[in-house]
């Protein structure tokens, strides 16, 4: 049985996915989620595989 703090990270992991894939609607979601996915050390460590490769 998953702990409620497992399913929230795992929330966490797949809207951040979309999010930084850009398949969420509005640009608040970027800074609203950037916080949250920090602090579950998500972007910190796997944003550059699901980040866009535009950046230059």
């Amino acid at each position: 049985m998953r702990t409620p703090f497992a399913q929230l990270e795992v929330v966490l992991s797949v809207y951040g996915k979309w999010q930084f894939a850009g398949l969420t609607p509005g640009g608040w979601s970027s800074a609203a989620l950037n916080a949250p996915l920090l602090a579950v050390g998500f972007n910190a460590d796997r944003v550059d595989e699901v980040q866009p490769r535009e950046v230059t």
